[in-house]
């Protein structure tokens, strides 16, 4: 008999003992497979893992035994539990951790002295053992790689719809924000930290933002017009203020950091406040922009578009002033104004205090606001800091 017939068969007759022997490897992979938590902790049952691993054994022994490598039992079986995993949400290194473990189980129940399986032989049908293996982990990680794409995209459109009815143009009542937090799986007290960027940006940002699971905090992204939206979750203590991890998000890019959202029914308001910051930016701008940074320019902006043009409380007044002294006066009044000191506007200036105290009276002569009281020099912050001045 030709050396190469025996010794496929001697194969074929190893491979026959070790299918007499499937439920103990069946056990053998159970016991290994249930040491990671990714499993022990997953939805998964027992009889699942049971049932898919004698179908996985079964189908790699008769593979290995077909002299033409048949593998159409294998690809099935692959396509099968790479779809389910992804699924039953099971990460990846885990899912390809556990199908490996086959060739180890396999290669023991080899070499298992009651088989008795020569061991030049069993030296000869490594590779091929190891290739079938691998063959078959390679079908199960591209079917779920495949599946888990489209159930993220999936994903992205259900959660992209109830963003669009978060943030559309009519306001959820309160039963539909329960509906929308429960759809976000959004936990109960916590805040948002909202950020508007320029659409073109939005790619990047997502980029960058952590990878679900790689963190608590939930992280949504919505595309609204010229603009990217970005909101996440956040302890209420922390509301404030944004970590050098979320900065580092935006940079090297225009940044809109709305105020904060107490809750899911605030982003909207904060998202608009986004909106306008960057809006209200001059081309080429960067770096992260608050509503504290902006609120001037906004509010002469949104006074402006309805006519309320405050310079007008201002402009008409001075008028009669020559065009130096006109423009002395106003360089200081918004000096005082961003510094709120004589001594330093003086000093600003090079100029006099009692030079800065005989120009902030003219003004209050000329135009009649006294800078001493706030509302009226909130007035003139937004009727001196605007465009035409910029």
């Amino acid at each position: 008999m030709d050396e190469a017939v025996a010794a496929e068969r001697a194969w074929v007759e190893v491979l026959g003992l070790v299918s007499e022997t499937l439920e103990t490897l069946v056990d053998s992979f159970l016991h290994r497979v249930m040491a990671d938590e990714a499993y022990s902790r997953s939805a998964i049952t027992v009889d699942d893992l049971r049932t898919s691993s004698l179908r996985t054994f079964t189908a790699l022994l008769e593979s290995l035994a077909a002299t033409n490598g048949h593998d159409a039992e294998l690809e099935r079986i692959a396509i099968d539990l790479g779809k389910r995993r992804a699924q039953q949400g099971i990460a990846l290194d885990s899912l390809m951790k556990a199908v490996r473990l086959d060739f180890s189980v396999l290669w023991s129940a080899l070499c298992e002295d009651s088989i008795q399986a020569d061991p030049r032989l069993l030296v000869a049908r490594t590779e091929r053992v190891w290739q079938t293996v691998d063959r078959y982990a390679l079908h199960v990680q591209e079917h779920y790689l495949h599946e888990l794409a489209l159930i993220q995209q999936e994903n992205a459109d259900l959660e992209g719809h109830y963003i669009g009815l978060l943030l559309g143009s009519v306001a959820p009542t309160e039963v539909e924000l329960k509906r929308i937090a429960g759809a976000l799986q959004v936990p109960s007290g916590v805040g948002f930290k909202v950020a508007v960027v320029a659409r073109l940006d939005g790619p990047i940002v997502r980029r960058r933002l952590p990878s679900r699971g790689t963190t608590s905090v939930r992280y949504f992204t919505y595309d609204a017009g010229r603009h990217t939206v970005v909101f996440w979750t956040c302890p209420p203590d922390e509301l404030h203020a944004l970590s050098a991890r979320e900065a580092a998000v935006f940079d090297g890019m225009a940044c809109g950091l709305a105020p904060p959202a107490a809750h899911l029914g605030g982003v909207r308001s904060a998202v608009a406040a986004g909106h306008e910051i960057m809006t209200d930016l001059p081309m080429g701008s960067s770096g992260i922009m608050t509503l504290g940074d902006r609120w001037v320019s906004i509010a002469r902006h949104q006074l402006d578009a309805i006519g309320c043009e405050l310079a007008q409380l201002i402009d008409p007044l001075l008028a009669g002033c020559p065009p130096p002294e006109r423009e002395r006066i106003i360089e200081t009044v918004n000096d005082f104004l961003e510094t709120g000191s004589l001594v330093e506007t003086s000093g600003r200036l090079f100029c006099h205090r009692n030079t800065v105290v005989n120009r902030l009276r003219a003004f209050e002569r000329l135009t009649g606001i006294d800078l001493k009281k706030p509302k009226e020099a909130a007035l003139a912050v937004v009727a001196l800091r605007g465009p035409a001045r910029a």
